[in-house]
């Protein structure tokens, strides 16, 4: 793999290079300031402590986010900072995509969790639990391999697996693995 120069807005703690599957196609894998390669745990301690987790002050809807982290073994950064790149923290957000919520989840996913009204999807407790399964979901399917998870909640587990296991060659996953990796890494972008 040869590193890539680094993208504008990048903290230089992030390595970013680049791999090619066997179809060709370039795609990113990212490490963050060691996180990487790390158990979730060890991920959340480290995190943690690394400038705050990259925010200073009360965050909103901390209580449901860290139910939700402990109730499905997540890293409370991980949800606040996909909260925070999702919908800036609007529990009203909707995408043109359809997302829908804090966590700008979609409804097929919701339904996939028994969420069967999409417009349950804006209460901010239905869209924090969910979102969270399915964090946790991926987190098992990509072996807890955080760029890949994050990936996966944006461009879903399917173009992940296309790329042979690696970030999706698309601008907006890539810059958003980059956003929410960036936030873990004490940066507050």
């Amino acid at each position: 793999m040869a590193a890539n120069p680094t993208l504008a807005g990048t903290a230089p703690a992030t390595n970013t290079t680049t791999n090619t599957t066997m179809a060709g196609a370039p795609v990113m894998v990212i490490e963050a300031a060691g996180l990487a390669g790390r158990s979730m745990g060890q991920r959340s301690r480290l995190a943690d402590t690394a400038a705050g987790g990259g925010e200073s002050g009360p965050r909103p809807f901390s209580d449901l986010v860290h139910a939700a982290s402990r109730r499905y073994s997540l890293d409370a950064q991980l949800l606040h900072a996909i909260i925070r790149v999702e919908s800036n923290g609007n529990p009203r957000a909707r995408s043109k995509a359809g997302a829908l919520g804090l966590m700008q989840v979609m409804p097929g996913t919701g339904a996939r969790y028994g969420v069967k009204n999409p417009s349950e999807l804006m209460q901010p407790e239905v869209n924090i639990d969910v979102g969270a399964r399915y964090l946790s979901d991926l987190s098992r399917m990509f072996g807890d391999r955080l760029d890949l998870v994050v990936a996966a909640y944006n461009a879903g587990e399917g173009a992940v697996m296309r790329y042979g296991m690696a970030i999706p060659p698309y601008a907006e996953t890539q810059d958003y693995v980059q956003r929410v990796m960036g936030r873990l890494d004490g940066g507050a972008r």
